[in-house]
């Protein structure tokens, strides 16, 4: 056979051309002949014998009529198998290139292409101040489009209830302070504290003086109550003012501490980056996916109604609806703990006792010198005469119905002009004290009695302050005799009542002569004057004594050095004065004053107007040879004038009490949150150390909430604490946390209503089509992964969509739909056989759908920020997590690899690759693997899935939980399945390139790269498939101009791997990425020329007992580095 390339002599027929394609091509030779063949054929025919009567046609020559018609036809000829051999390439699936012939052939076998799955966004809204909503499913917003993008809609899936309360909640940031002696920093409410550093601060939970010596282990052990500081003075270090807050945080530390050891601070530890990286891409661990609805989360009547469960204030508020105002905002203020609330005082005075700058004492010598020594604080006084009287009542004592045995004794004392002390009492031979307060005396009587000497009676009264005894002795012969005791002579006047002459003055020495006692008889009291059952003793005198000291301080008193009117009965003062154990230790004093008084005083040589503070207890002691010296008085400092500082609640540390786990503790009560709820919380990431300001946003749902309160906190209040259905992925720092309570699912998506047009039942298979493209479709637990957002009614009636007409009787109000190649779609109607036909009507046939789909769906996060429904008190919406889980309709290509595999599975799933099969053919996964694998614990079929265009997929989309949901629901339930997203692979390709001659590098180079980009893209390349230099060279060499390649490196940079020490998969650092470059180059270098090894692409597997799901590898051409080309000069 001859070509039609002219290079053999003569002319014969060239057509029919037989043809045979070879395996691996992606179109059929089907043409018989083109132009140039069919023409040089009916040439050779004029000069075939079997046809004789065109032998006359001689000539050749083009311009000659019948060759001019033979050229005419073979245009004809060419054009029309032209056209034949395209109609036959579109009849078969891997050679056809139109979309609808693509179309068709799915249908031939049941298939319908993908219309796409609609992206999944958690809407939060802004409720105004005052407000509670009940927002209807379908509430409209629309995301703010970036450059080159245009806005796409969204509605909200279902009903929910907004109220303002809910808007954004925050953890608590603050709680009542707990101190204890380890405080050093307490905060105060406000910033005008007028505190300086070293000034000091009284703290004290309760009305009591103690005695604490100042340091703080003694604090620790003798200032604390089961671990709670009693009162304890601090000295200001620091005063940080928070204006934003309204408080100031002031550093405090005992009032006398050795100073802190010197000592470096610690080293900052290194930020790794490839420690970050990993961090930044830790996938959700398994406990943190939310529950798929409030339908699954797990429940309890013993959690939901626990003691302080929420629940159980809302069934009040159901069953009294006039709880319901007030209930919440009473609770919200209550005083609920019994816990001793902690003062703090600021001490603004601070001076001395009177005295503490007296001069030294003179005193002159006999040789006329003066010696100067420190004062006494007790002094030797002047003489003092004082009157005084005694009056003794001694009868019987009749008032139990019996003479006690004794008698009762009444003594009246009268000193002075002092007001008289009067004491009754049963007679006992014993001493009984007469406390004389008004007269500053304390008086010991002790009673004798004796029945066996003279003496029948003897009183003796010592006063203890003046030093002196009066002993009254009466015998039995009614004689009285009175001596005077103690240190001071004293003059007794002595007199019995009976007695009419005047009384006589007896000058008494300073001891007494003890009368010996006589025994008791029967005698006669001639000396006494006897009543009725009495014995009344009269004794009467002048006290003449010179006291032997004279205290110049009260034990409770305080005089300042000066007079101080700010100093308040009330206030507290704080004395830091030597301690009485050992003179280089400090005691503290602290104590309220009970009274106040200015008086002048004149003592320790000086004169000065005083201030004096009577306290509840003393502070100084005047007792034994221990007592106080003056020295007490020049080392003491008074604290007084106390001011009461309210203190504010402390900053929780955001940093080392981070928002973790499962359980979140809010800042105030909040009302009305039910179970079921989606919460989003976001907020700056602590789990990466080194590094701040990471922020991240993850989905939860609550479990319950809690109306709480610590009754160990003076002042607090109840608070709400959220209890969620899963753990929180990541922990947040406290003060950057945000919680949205206002969310709502959402799907993208624009509803409308159109009338489709008139029924007529006159027609078979009456069809409309929508007026607006494309149809929403909606992610399912599918075999098809979507459901349509169409609902069509006829006569305000709502007929139903199938799967085909033959499965409808002749009365099923139903349809099917049909997309064309243009994404058209209509709704077809029954023949009145397979469907009931529709009735005729104007424009009775009616329509509500949503239109919108695809990628342009998956919003980024904050993006969905116009709000197009706005209800009365709806202010705002946003989407504080990225919209994903959207994928385009599927393309020719896509369609072209699917359409085998859904008559594989045929929507059952039985053995693993049916897993395989079923995912690929569920809209928005692109690429399936499956495998059995074993997690250590149990065979489970592990699949391995990738979106549409490599499009991301959470495992909180709609996408991912309705494709978990249907491989339940149509496989073995009790065949446990894993799905994970795959792992990316970058390849990397160095290549030279010959140039034939004549071809520029300029043109002939991105040819090249786009060949490998569309070869090696994800649609071409397969979950676990290896790629050999073979196919790379095969690619380059085919484009017009290479003359031949010399492949230098090929390689893959996985996106992870198992980490030697802990054995879990993590990101590859820069370091190692680099390191992986250099391994493929000195790899490469080590093989035969133009044999760079291949790239092993692996499936799922199980490493170090942790399953890995499959990779992808392909070139990433927002990388255009990692393919390098490079010219070769010939």
């Amino acid at each position: 056979m001859n070509n039609s390339c002219g290079c053999c002599e003569g002319i014969e027929a060239l057509t029919p051309i037989q043809h045979g394609t070879p395996p691996g091509f992606d179109a059929i030779a089907y043409r018989v002949g083109t132009y140039a063949t069919f023409l040089e054929t009916m040439k050779a025919r004029l000069s075939d014998h079997d046809y004789a009567g065109l032998a006359k046609l001689t000539t050749r020559a083009s311009d000659d009529p019948a060759i001019a018609l033979l050229d005419a036809w073979a245009v004809v000829a060419d054009i029309l198998t032209f056209y034949q051999e395209r109609i036959a390439n579109e009849g078969y699936l891997r050679t056809a290139t139109e979309r609808r012939s693509v179309l068709e052939l799915a249908r031939l076998v049941g298939y319908t292409l993908r219309p796409g799955v609609a992206a999944s966004a958690y809407l939060a809204f802004t409720v105004d101040d005052g407000y509670t909503l009940e927002l209807e499913a379908g509430i409209r917003a629309q995301t703010m489009p970036n450059p080159g993008e245009f806005p796409q809609s969204f509605e909200t899936s279902e009903s929910i209830l907004v109220r303002a309360e809910w808007n954004s909640l925050k953890p608590r940031l603050a709680r009542p302070q707990r101190l204890t002696p380890q405080t050093d920093v307490i905060y105060i409410q406000g910033t005008a504290t007028r505190l300086n550093a070293n000034d000091p601060i009284l703290i004290n939970p309760e009305d009591a003086a103690l005695n604490v010596p100042l340091n703080h282990a003694a604090v620790a052990a003798n200032g604390t109550t089961n671990g709670r500081i009693s009162a304890a003075l601090y000295r200001v270090e620091t005063v940080v003012a928070d204006q934003q807050s309204d408080r100031t945080a002031i550093t405090v530390k005992p009032w006398q501490a050795l100073p802190p050891d010197l000592t470096l601070p610690p080293a900052k530890t290194p930020v790794d980056l490839g420690e970050l990286i990993n961090k930044l891409a830790e996938p959700i661990p398994e406990r943190a996916i939310p529950p798929q609805s409030r339908q699954r989360l797990g429940r309890s009547l013993a959690s939901s109604f626990a003691e302080s469960s929420d629940l159980n204030l809302q069934l009040l508020t159901q069953s009294q609806p006039a709880l319901k105002p007030s209930l919440y905002r009473a609770w919200s203020q209550a005083n609920v703990t019994s816990a001793v609330p902690i003062k703090v005082h600021a001490l603004r005075l601070k001076a001395a006792p009177y005295g503490s700058t007296a001069p030294l004492r003179a005193t002159p010598n006999e040789d006329g010198t003066v010696t100067h020594r420190e004062w006494d604080l007790i002094e030797s006084g002047e003489p003092i005469s004082e009157s005084f009287e005694i009056t003794v009542i001694w009868q019987d004592d009749f008032s139990y119905g019996y003479a006690t045995p004794f008698g009762v004794i009444t003594t009246t004392i009268g000193i002075s002009d002092f007001p008289v002390q009067t004491d009754q009492r049963s007679v006992q031979p014993e001493t009984f004290v007469i406390e004389y307060s008004e007269a500053d005396e304390t008086i010991a009587v002790t009673t004798t009695i004796s029945s066996r000497q003279s003496t029948f009676i003897r009183l003796q009264f010592s006063m203890r302050q003046r030093e002196t005894s009066i002993v009254i002795d009466f015998d039995t012969q009614g004689q009285l005799y009175v001596t005077s005791e103690g240190t001071n002579p004293t003059t007794v006047i002595q007199a019995v009542s009976d007695l009419s002459t005047p009384a006589r003055d007896v000058r008494l020495p300073g001891a007494g002569t003890h009368l010996l006692f006589d025994e008791l008889s029967d005698a006669s009291f001639a000396a006494a004057r006897f009543t009725e059952q009495a014995l009344v003793i009269q004794v009467r005198g002048s006290l003449q004594w010179v006291p032997s000291f004279r205290r110049t301080e009260q034990t409770d008193v305080v005089s300042m050095d000066a007079a101080y009117s700010q100093i308040l009965p009330g206030s507290w003062v704080v004395l830091e004065r030597p301690s009485d154990r050992d003179d280089r230790q400090k005691t503290m004093i602290i104590d309220r004053v009970k009274s106040v008084s200015d008086r002048a005083r004149t003592d320790y040589g000086i004169t000065a107007q005083s201030t004096q503070m009577q306290l509840h207890h003393d502070w100084l002691d005047f007792g034994g040879e221990t007592g106080d010296r003056f020295d007490v008085i020049r080392d003491t400092t008074v604290f007084a004038h106390s001011e009461e500082l309210e203190l504010a609640p402390a900053p929780i540390d955001p940093i080392e009490e981070p928002i973790c786990g499962n359980i979140i503790e809010l800042d105030r009560l909040v009302p009305g949150l039910e179970s079921g709820r989606w919460l989003i919380v976001t907020g700056e990431r602590t789990d990466i150390s080194g590094v701040s300001g990471v922020i991240d946003t993850e989905l939860v749902m609550l479990a319950g909430v809690e109306q709480t309160f610590d009754p160990d906190l003076g002042n607090d209040h109840p608070h709400s604490v959220l209890h969620l259905g899963n753990d929180l992925a990541y922990c947040y720092k406290r003060d950057t946390v945000t919680i949205y309570g206002n969310v709502v699912r959402s799907t993208h998506g624009e509803t409308r209503a159109d009338v489709l047009g008139s029924g007529d039942g006159s027609q078979a298979m009456q069809h409309f089509t929508l007026p607006q493209l494309p149809l929403t479709h909606l992610a399912a637990p599918t075999a098809k992964g979507s459901k349509s957002t169409l609902q069509v009614s006829v006569n305000d009636i709502v007929w139903h969509e199938t799967e085909s007409l033959v499965y409808l009787g002749e009365d099923d109000r139903g349809y099917m739909t049909q997309t064309n190649a243009e994404g058209k779609t209509s709704a077809i109607f029954g023949n009145g056989k397979n469907g009931a036909r529709l009735p005729t009507g104007l424009e009775n046939v009616k329509a509500v759908y949503r239109t919108g789909i695809g990628k342009a769906g998956n919003a980024q996060a904050g993006q969905i920020s116009l709000l197009l429904t706005r209800p009365l008190g709806l202010q705002a919406v946003t989407n504080p997590m990225r919209a994903s889980g959207g994928a385009d309709p599927e393309s020719r290509d896509q369609a072209r690899h699917n359409i085998p595999l859904a008559v594989m599975a045929l929507d059952r799933l039985v053995s693993v690759p049916d897993y395989a099969d079923f995912a690929r053919t569920f809209a928005g996964i692109a690429k399936a693997s499956a495998v059995s694998l074993s997690d250590g614990r149990r065979e489970l079929v592990h699949l391995t899935i990738a979106g549409v265009d490599d499009a991301p997929i959470d495992v909180t989309s709609d996408l991912y939980r309705n494709f978990v949901e249907a491989l339940h629901r149509l496989g073995d339930p009790y065949q446990p399945a894993q799905v994970d997203i795959r792992e990316l692979m970058v390849l990397v390709m160095s290549a030279k390139v010959h140039l034939l001659p004549d071809y520029l590098w300029e043109g002939v180079e991105p040819q090249i790269r786009a060949a490998l980009l569309d070869r090696f893209s994800f649609d071409q390349q397969e979950l676990g498939e290896d790629v050999v230099p073979s196919h790379v060279i095969h690619t380059i060499q085919k484009v017009a101009g290479v003359a031949a390649v010399d492949l230098d490196v090929l390689g893959g940079i996985p996106e992870k791997l198992t980490d030697a020490a802990t054995g879990k998969r993590r990101l590859l650092t820069p370091k190692e990425i680099s390191a992986q470059v250099k391994q493929f180059i000195e790899q490469s270098a080590q093989q035969p020329k133009n044999q760079p090894l291949r790239v092993m692409v692996n499936l799922a597997r199980a490493e170090a007992g942790v399953i890995v799901p499959a990779q992808i590898a392909f070139l990433n051409p927002n990388l255009p580095d990692t393919l390098i080309l490079t010219r070769v000069e010939p």
